[in-house]
């Protein structure tokens, strides 16, 4: 017997800010350097945002660096990736939003 799903809010984003699957996502963007904004379709202000590294077609894994979370209006996640001396650093990531 199956569960609930945990989430049907997610996003897999490629570097250059494209989307390269998700669900509930209305668009995804870069505007400026390693910032990226992910719309869904449905108000998130009441949930949380979990992004992690994450590489879908393989490649180098890269070390030493971190992900900000944050939400702008009431449906878009802003993912901020930067290196360990704090430069911005355009990489692939998971979005999960959970209500």
């Amino acid at each position: 017997m199956q569960g609930q799903p945990a989430t049907k809010l997610f996003a897999v984003i490629n570097a250059d800010g494209s989307l390269l699957r998700g669900s509930g996502v209305t668009s995804s963007s870069m505007p400026s350097a390693a910032v990226y904004h992910i719309a869904f379709s449905t108000n998130i202000t009441g949930c949380a945002y979990l992004a992690n590294a994450g590489q879908d077609a393989g490649g180098a894994i890269y070390d030493n660096y971190h992900l900000y979370t944050s939400r702008t209006g009431t449906d878009t996640v802003v993912v901020e990736i930067y290196d360990n001396t704090n430069s911005p650093l355009q990489r692939s990531f998971y979005l999960a939003v959970l209500c």
